[in-house]
């Protein structure tokens, strides 16, 4: 097997993988290099009234819409030794709450497209217990922009993460 890279960025690689053994000709892929190709999400739930809210994440994605701001998910690289520490990182920059590593529960893993060898790794946990503080943001212009808030639903988010994490919450609490 061969990875060539065609084009590099300080944050992305464009590679063709070639495998003979294989049969494998020429295959074009993302490599993120800023986390190494893995990324963290997060799904933090809460029980309200009997229901389920979730909490999610209002943000400019730029390469969606460059003016307007879309439901997405709680995520960023995987940058530590442990990814428990990326998750609790993101979880009080991007949200405002601080939470035992204990308290978080791994929902699994997926790739992020067919087109990307990134992967990502689910994390879920119940913040009912948890007092949110101002969440401070990584600096980023577009993280300043950004806030977390409480939902009954996921329907309107536009991340497809997103959804991953809700099925694979729901299937998680199902047990």
């Amino acid at each position: 097997m061969t990875v060539k890279t065609i084009e590099s960025t300080p944050y992305i690689d464009l590679c063709e993988l070639y495998d003979e053994d294989n049969n494998i000709n020429g295959y074009y892929f993302v490599h993120e290099k800023r986390c190494n190709g893995q990324i963290i999400c997060i799904l933090p739930y809460c029980i309200h009234e009997m229901n389920i809210m979730y909490l999610l994440r209002y943000e400019k994605t730029p390469c969606w819409s460059t003016t307007e701001n879309q439901i997405s998910s709680i995520t960023g690289g995987a940058e530590s030794e442990k990814l428990i520490d990326d998750v609790q990182r993101e979880l009080e920059e991007e949200a405002g709450y601080s939470v035992n590593e204990n308290n978080f529960v791994y929902l699994g893993e997926s790739f992020s497209a067919k087109s990307a060898d990134t992967k990502i790794y689910y994390y879920t946990c119940c913040l009912n217990l948890h007092q949110r503080f101002e969440a401070e943001g990584d600096g980023s212009s577009l993280e300043k922009e950004a806030y977390c808030y409480w939902s009954y639903d996921v329907i309107h988010a536009v991340d497809p993460l997103v959804f991953t994490a809700y099925c694979k919450l729901h299937s998680y609490l199902n047990q």
